[in-house]
C-alpha cells in the first residue's frame, strides 16, 4: 500500500448543499457532536443548532463571559470551560456541566445547568486550547499555555472533581486527546513536540508538534497494512500525516502543503490545506466555471478565486483508501465541524456549506461503477444488507475480474456467492477460457454445497484427467453419484487403467473393466484385479472369463478358483480395509465437448434426484459387499466343470485342493469328476510310470472313496475310457460279481479272480466253485498251487460240494492231481473225524439228562408233595389268597401270573 494519499483512487460520496442560515464566527466557541451544535459568543449566551442551523435552544449563563472550550460527553451531556484571573496571579478554571432533561413525555427536551466546579490554578492565565475526557475512567484535562491540568472525578456533581496531576510544559499546548488501550493513554501535541502521559510518566513521542486544530483521535481500523485495531492520535504537519499507536511508533502518510484545520467523522477524514506552490494540482486549476464546477469546488469561493489563494478540502477514508470527496476553499480559517450526516464548513463571512453523505443505496452502485466492487462488497456485509444483494454484488465483482484476466481471484468471489451464480455459464466460461483448474475449484464447491449433479461430476472428472490430477480422479470415484459408462470411457481413452479399475469396483461393474484388459491382453492385471473383487461378484466373473484366463495363466487362474470354491477367498480391498480399520443437455454437451474425453457415448439430462438415488443406492451395495465379502458360502463346484475342459492337470489341482472343504453333498461330483480326470490324464500320458501313477490314483479312489462316488456314472466312464478296474468295482458293487469274476478268469488274470473270491467269497460261495474249475480247467498251475490249496480246503471245509463232486471236477484235468490237494483232503478228513467223535459224546450226554428228566416227571405225576414256600416267588411278599402252586415248587399270587410259572414255565 502506498503511504503517497494523492495517489489513492477517488470516488465522490459527498454531495456539497448551501444553507441558507448564516452562523455567526463572533461565537467564540463552536463545537458539534451528532446532529447537534453549540455555539457561544462573548456574552455568555449558549446556543443549541441542529443539522440545518435551526435554533434549538438559547441558554444564558449567569455571568457575561466567552466561553473558551465546549466539550461533548454524550447526545445529552456536554461541558464549558472558561479560564480567567489576574496578569501575575493565579487563575480561576470553571466547568458548567449540562445534562439534557425532560420535565414531562410530551414536552421537548431541554439543556439544564447541573453542576459548576471551580478550581484555582498556580498559573498565569491563558486561554484553554484543548480538552478531553475519558470518563468511563473519570478522567478530564484541560491543556492552556504550557500546562496540562488532569482532572479526577464527575462534573455532573458539585465538587465532583478534582485536580489528579498537572505537567508543566515548554511550549504551548495545542491539542489533547484521551485513548484507551490496556492503559489510559493521554495524548498532547504542541507547538514543537508530540508527548504521551500515562498516569505520571510522560514520553516524548515526537520533536514535532502541530498547529492548533491540526490533530484528533482517531479509531478506525486497518489505516495501514502495519496498525492493529488499537486507537491512534493523528496529527496533520506540512510534509503529511502521522498516527501514533500505543505499541507502535507511528506511521506516516506523505501528503505536503500548509495544514488549517483536521477533524474525524467515523473513519473519513477531513483535512483543510494549501498545497505546496510546487504542487503540480495548481496548474491545473481552472479558470472558467465549468473547469471550477468539474473539480466539485464549492460554488461561493468562485467570485474570489483569483484575489485569494484557494485552499483545498479533501475528505479521506483511511480504512478504504479512498479520497470521499475533494474541492477547493477560499477561506483559509474556515471551520469544520462534524456531524453524522456529513460536515458542516464554517467559512468566515457567515456562509455554512454542508457536506452531506449520500445514502446507502446509491453509495454501493457508484462503488460498483468505478469498478471498485470489493469496497462495495465490505459495505454490504458491513451494513447487513440482503444476501441475494451480496452475492449480486459478488457475481458482478467476479465476472469483472475474469474479464481482466485474474481467473484465481475471480473463482474466489464465485464460490462465495456459489448459491446464486448461473453454473452452466460459469463451466462454459472458465472452459473457453481454457482454466481447468479454477474450474476443478468451483465444481469441488458445488459438491461441497451439494449442488452438483451428475453432469458436473463427469466435467470434474474430465478435468482431473485432463490435468493429471489422480488422487481427485481417486477421491470423485469414491464419492460416485455419476453415470459409470461415460466415466469409464473417459478413463479408459484417458489410459488411465487403474483409476477404470477403480471405478468398476466402486460401481459394481467388473465386467466392462475386464473386457477392456482382456482386449489388450494383460492377463495378469486382469488376474490382479479380479482379486480385487468381493466374492459376491466374483463368481459371474469366474464364469464369464476364467476359460481365457485358463489358457493364458494356467496356475495363477487354477489358484483363484481354488480360493474361491474353498471358502477361502478375500478380496484385496477388503484385506486392505481391514488393515486400515474403515441438467441441461445441450449445456453440457458444449462445455463437455471441450474437453478431450467427455463425449464418451451420448448422454442425456440427469436430474438431482436421480443423482441421489444413485448415491444411497450405492452407499447400500458398498454394504451389502463388505457383509458378503466377510462371510460366504461357495457355489456347487460343478458350476465350473466345464471351464476346464482341455485343461485336465489344472482340473485335477482344483478338485484335489478343494475335496477337503466342500460339504457332502458336493462330494459325490467332485469325486466322480476327479475319477474320470485320473483315468483321461492316464490315457494323455505317453510314459508307463506316469500311466500307472494315475490308474492307481484312481483305483485308491474307488476304494477310499466309495461312499461318494456314483457308480452309474463311473461305470459309464469306465466303459468309455477303457478302464476295466473301474468296470469290475462298480459290477462287485452292483451284484455282478460273477460277471466280473468271469471276465478275470477270461483274461487269464488269476491274481484279481483270487482277490474276488477273497473278497466276496463269504457271500458268494460259487465264487469258490468257480475258482476250482477254473484251475482244473487251465494247463498252467505250477505258480499258482498255493491258491489252489487255498480254493479246495476252502470247499472241503465248508461242504461246498461232496467229495464225488470234488473227485469229479480234479478229474477232468490232466494237470492235477489229488497229490495237490492231499493235505487239504487229509486235514479236512481228520477234522471231521473229531467232529464225529465229539458229537457221539455230546448223543450220551444228552440220553442221560433225558432218562433223569424222565424219572422226575414220574414222580411229579404220582407222588404228591408238600408246599412250604410262605413268599410269592415274583414280588417276594407274603402269600395270601387266592394263590397259585406250581409242581415245579414256585407258589405265586394269582395277580402275579398269567398261565405259567415265571421262572421255569411250568405249566
Amino acid at each position: 500500500m502506498t503511504t503517497f494519499i494523492r495517489t489513492w483512487k477517488r470516488v465522490t460520496l459527498f454531495q456539497k448543499q448551501e444553507l441558507h442560515q448564516n452562523l455567526s464566527r463572533k461565537n467564540v466557541s463552536i463545537s458539534a457532536f451528532g446532529n447537534q451544535i453549540l455555539a457561544c459568543n462573548t456574552s455568555g449566551r449558549v446556543s443549541l443548532y441542529n443539522s440545518s442551523l435551526e435554533v434549538q435552544q438559547i441558554i444564558d449563563l449567569e455571568h457575561e463571559i466567552a466561553i473558551q472550550q465546549i466539550l461533548w460527553i454524550d447526545n445529552e451531556r456536554f461541558l464549558l470551560f472558561y479560564n480567567f484571573g489576574e496578569q501575575d496571579g493565579p487563575s480561576f478554571l470553571v466547568i458548567y456541566a449540562f445534562s439534557c432533561s425532560q420535565e414531562e413525555p410530551s414536552s421537548e427536551k431541554g439543556f439544564s445547568l447541573v453542576s459548576t466546579n471551580k478550581f484555582i490554578v498556580d498559573e498565569q492565565p491563558h486561554p484553554i486550547v484543548a480538552v478531553t475526557e475519558s470518563l468511563s475512567e473519570r478522567y478530564l484535562a484541560c491543556g492552556f499555555g504550557g500546562l496540562v491540568l488532569i482532572l479526577y472525578g464527575t462534573p455532573f456533581r458539585d465538587r465532583g472533581l478534582r485536580i489528579s496531576n498537572s505537567f508543566k510544559l515548554a511550549e504551548p499546548i495545542t491539542s489533547l486527546v484521551y485513548q484507551k488501550f490496556e492503559v489510559l493513554i493521554l495524548y498532547v501535541s504542541t507547538t514543537n513536540k508530540t508527548y504521551s502521559i500515562k498516569g505520571k510518566n510522560i514520553t516524548t513521542l515526537d520533536t514535532l508538534g502541530t498547529s492548533i486544530n491540526c490533530s484528533s483521535s482517531y479509531n478506525e481500523e486497518n489505516i495501514s497494512s502495519l496498525t492493529t485495531t488499537s486507537p491512534s492520535f493523528i496529527c496533520s504537519r506540512s510534509d503529511g500525516l502521522t498516527f501514533y499507536f500505543p505499541k507502535q511508533d507511528k506511521v506516516c502518510f506523505t501528503f505536503p502543503g500548509e495544514k488549517h484545520f483536521l477533524t474525524t467523522q467515523g473513519p473519513i477524514l477531513a483535512l483543510h490545506y494549501s498545497p505546496m506552490v510546487t504542487d503540480s494540482s495548481i496548474a491545473v486549476l481552472p479558470n472558467s466555471r465549468k473547469g471550477l464546477s468539474s473539480s466539485n469546488s464549492l460554488s461561493r469561493i468562485e467570485r474570489g478565486r483569483l484575489a485569494t489563494p484557494l485552499s483545498r478540502l479533501l475528505l479521506i477514508d483511511f480504512p478504504r483508501k479512498l479520497i470521499v470527496w475533494e474541492g477547493f476553499l477560499s477561506d483559509p480559517s474556515a471551520e469544520i465541524l462534524s456531524l453524522d450526516e456529513g460536515f458542516l464548513i464554517l467559512m468566515s463571512d457567515n456562509s455554512v456549506l454542508k457536506l452531506k453523505r449520500i445514502d446507502l443505496n446509491e453509495e454501493i452502485s457508484l462503488l460498483s461503477q468505478k469498478t471498485m466492487y470489493d469496497l462495495a462488497i465490505s459495505l454490504t456485509r458491513q451494513k447487513n444488507l440482503d444476501l441475494s444483494f451480496l452475492q449480486n454484488l459478488m457475481i458482478e465483482y467476479a465476472r469483472f475480474l475474469f474479464r481482466k484476466g485474474d481467473y484465481s481471484l475471480s473463482m474466489d468471489w464465485y464460490i462465495k456467492a456459489i448459491t446464486s451464480v448461473n453454473i452452466p455459464v460459469v463451466c462454459l466460461d472458465f472452459l473457453k477460457a481454457e482454466r481447468l483448474d479454477q474450474l476443478v475449484r468451483f465444481i469441488e464447491a458445488l459438491m461441497q454445497n451439494q449442488m452438483a449433479n451428475s453432469d458436473h461430476k463427469l466435467l470434474l472428472l474430465s478435468c482431473y484427467v485432463e490435468t493429471k490430477n489422480l488422487k481427485g480422479i481417486n477421491r470423485l470415484i469414491d464419492t460416485g453419484g455419476f453415470a459409470f459408462d461415460q466415466a469409464f470411457d473417459i478413463c479408459h481413452r484417458s489410459g488411465l487403467l487403474e483409476e477404470a479399475k477403480h471405478l468398476g469396483i466402486r460401481f459394481n461393474n467388473y465386467e466392462r473393466v475386464i473386457d477392456v484388459l482382456l482386449e489388450e491382453k494383460k492377463y495378469s492385471e486382469t488376474l490382479d484385479y479380479m482379486y480385487e473383487v468381493v466374492p459376491s461378484r466374483l463368481f459371474p466373473l469366474l464364469l464369464r472369463f476364467g476359460r481365457v484366463l485358463l489358457s493364458n495363466l494356467p496356475t495363477e487362474t487354477t489358484d483363484l478358483f481354488i480360493s474361491f470354491y474353498s471358502n477361502n477367498h478375500k478380496s484385496k480391498q477388503y484385506l486392505r480395509s481391514k488393515s486400515q480399520t474403515k441438467y441441461e443437455k445441450s449445456l453440457r454437451q458444449t462445455y463437455l465437448s471441450l474437453l478431450p474425453y467427455a463425449n464418451a457415448t451420448p448422454f442425456g439430462i440427469t436430474s438431482t434426484v436421480t443423482d441421489l438415488n444413485t448415491e444411497k443406492t450405492e452407499e447400500k451395495t458398498d454394504r451389502e459387499e463388505d457383509q458378503a465379502d466377510e462371510t460366504y458360502v461357495a457355489p456347487n463346484p460343478q458350476t465350473c466343470f466345464h471351464i476346464f475342459l482341455n485343461h485336465n492337470s489344472e482340473l485335477i489341482r482344483f478338485l484335489e485342493a478343494i475335496l477337503s472343504y466342500v460339504s457332502g453333498e458336493y462330494k459325490t461330483h467332485i469325486n466322480t469328476c476327479l475319477f474320470e480326470a485320473y483315468i483321461r490324464e492316464s490315457h494323455s500320458s505317453n510314459d508307463e510310470e506316469a500311466q500307472g501313477f494315475w490308474k492307481e490314483k484312481a483305483n485308491l479312489l474307488l476304494k477310499n472313496s466309495e461312499k461318494h462316488l456314483d457308480l452309474n456314472a463311473t461305470f459309464l466312464i469306465s466303459q468309455i475310457l477303457g478302464f476295466d478296474d473301474g468296470v469290475r468295482f462298480v459290477q462287485g458293487k452292483s451284484g455282478q460279481t460273477l460277471d466280473i469274476f468271469r471276465s478275470f478268469c477270461k483274461q487269464n488274470d488269476v491274481s484279481s479272480a483270487m482277490e474276488m473270491v477273497r473278497a466276496h467269497g463269504e457271500d458268494q460261495s460259487e465264487l469258490y466253485i468257480m475258482m476250482l474249475n477254473y484251475f482244473a480247467s487251465t494247463d498252467e498251475l505250477e505258480s499258482w498251487l498255493k491258491e489252489l490249496k487255498e480254493v479246495a480246503e476252502y470247499i472241503i471245509n465248508h461242504r461246498l460240494i461232496s467229495p464225488t463232486q470234488l473227485a469229479e471236477i480234479l478229474g477232468k484235468s490232466d494237470v492235477v492231481s489229488l497229490g495237490m490237494i492231499e493235505e487239504a483232503v487229509e486235514s479236512a478228513v481228520n477234522r471231521f473225524e473229531s467232529q464225529i467223535s465229539e458229537k457221539r459224546k455230546g448223543i450220551q450226554i444228552g440220553k442221560s439228562e433225558i432218562l433223569e428228566l424222565s424219572n422226575e416227571l414220574s414222580n411229579l405225576r404220582t407222588t404228591a408233595f408238600v408246599v412250604q414256600e410262605s413268599k410269592c416267588s415274583a414280588c417276594n411278599t407274603d402269600l395270601e389268597l387266592p394263590m397259585v402252586h406250581f409242581r415245579c415248587r414256585h407258589s405265586y399270587h394269582l395277580r402275579c401270573i398269567e398261565d405259567e410259572c415265571i421262572r421255569c414255565q411250568w405249566l
